[in-house]
């Protein structure tokens, strides 16, 4: 875990909740250029970002199906999981991933040769309010916005 002076909290994990695991984890195995470090059948993947904080996929099928079966689900869920977990769970852009890259262009490029295919790749946007910031979204195969930005902003 990352700790950060002055701050209660420690930097874990950032997830996304997808609906297709499998479809998801190649994605981004692709757009990470790295492989998944740990998985749990169709409901968790995550992938080492960096010493102590992790990025991971979350399949909400995978609990609906397992609590649908109506078997003992003691071992694996609490009553306040199982309760809460009827509310509504929306997928797809609920956070947005913010990457950086040391070329902007020739990454886009690369992004869109992914598959399985983003739903989209916007173009290359600049805006300049504390300093000037060159970046594209780009939308996972579940609609999670990830924005990729250079990292030298006074390089196009």
């Amino acid at each position: 875990m990352v700790k950060q002076s002055m701050n209660p909290y420690q930097w874990f994990c950032v997830y996304f909740n997808v609906k297709d695991i499998n479809n998801s984890i190649k994605f981004y195995e692709q757009l990470l250029e790295h492989k998944v470090e740990r998985q749990f059948k169709t409901r968790w993947a995550e992938f080492k970002i960096c010493e102590g904080f992790t990025f991971g996929l979350l399949s909400p099928l995978f609990d609906k199906n397992y609590i649908s079966k109506n078997e003992d689900l003691s071992q694996h869920y609490d009553d306040n999981y199982i309760r809460n977990f009827s509310e509504k769970i929306k997928l797809g852009n609920n956070a947005i991933l913010n990457l950086t890259t040391d070329n902007i262009k020739k990454d886009r490029e690369r992004v869109k040769l992914i598959r399985p295919k983003a739903l989209s790749v916007s173009k290359i946007m600049y805006i300049n309010f504390m300093f000037p910031y060159y970046f594209f979204m780009v939308k996972d195969p579940d609609g999670n916005l990830i924005e990729i930005a250079q990292n030298n902003p006074n390089q196009k």
